[in-house]
């Protein structure tokens, strides 16, 4: 099979391979993205976008619609265990540094804008890259559903476990480097029981609004609470929220 006009392929449809899709449509080139799971539910919490990221979008016309879905970053910054600050957000110095403040918003709404902005018909679920050849008329693309595709050039963004990525570099591979971290979203209004769950482990980034209610996992702290209590100091203000239920 080969895909329409010998388009180009994208292996992902996260951020990053939304974000392109998006890009080679207004320029009017031909493309399909594979996306391994059957659906794009929303996966993962907030994320930070720093004015460079929003100009990214600026030029893919989606800049105004992420800055009204998501909230400006007010306060927030890394603080050790003990509470004390590692690194504070001065909204006033990075608006002035940066020419805007950092944007916080969920990565389904994120994810969203940038699905709206890709041709339905070019976006291909339930079917991942598992490898590639290159030859004479392209390159052949071997997907999970044991069909192959014809395409033009491929564009690795699926992520950790990336096929494309293992084919190229196989000799690399994943090594878990003794970090954790539990991310989670509180609603607007309702910081310190909400947000309870941010500093269970390590340093903690705590950041005002989260512009997209939903719940908030205080029973999951408190499970995870007693596994890491001894090795590990907390916030006051997180402590409060996770001790009082």
């Amino acid at each position: 099979m080969t895909t329409p006009d010998r388009a180009l392929v994208i292996a992902g449809a996260g951020i990053g391979g939304l974000a392109l899709a998006a890009g080679l449509r207004k320029q009017g080139l031909p493309v399909t993205v594979f996306e391994r799971r059957n659906n794009l539910a929303e996966v993962g919490a907030g994320i930070s976008l720093w004015p460079n990221a929003l100009a990214a979008l600026d030029q893919l016309g989606l800049g105004a619609e992420v800055r009204s879905l998501g909230g400006q970053v007010a306060s927030g910054g890394l603080r050790r265990p003990n509470g004390t600050w590692i690194q504070r957000v001065d909204r006033d110095a990075y608006e002035t540094a940066l020419g805007e403040p950092l944007v916080v918003i969920h990565r389904a709404d994120l994810l969203d804008v940038l699905r709206a902005a890709v041709e339905p018909s070019s976006l291909r679920l339930g079917i991942g890259v598992e490898g590639f050849e290159v030859g004479a008329n392209g390159i052949e693309v071997r997907l999970s559903d044991g069909s192959t595709e014809i395409a033009q050039g491929l564009i690795g963004a699926d992520g950790v476990h990336s096929g494309v990525a293992r084919q190229l570099w196989p000799q690399v591979h994943l090594r878990f480097a003794g970090y954790t971290a539990w991310r989670g979203i509180a609603q607007n209004g309702s910081p310190s029981r909400c947000s309870s769950h941010q500093a269970l482990s390590g340093p903690s980034l705590l950041s005002d609004p989260a512009p997209r209610p939903v719940e908030c996992w205080t029973s999951q702290a408190l499970a995870v609470h007693p596994l890491f209590g001894r090795r590990h100091g907390h916030h006051p203000a997180i402590r409060a929220g996770v001790d009082h239920e």
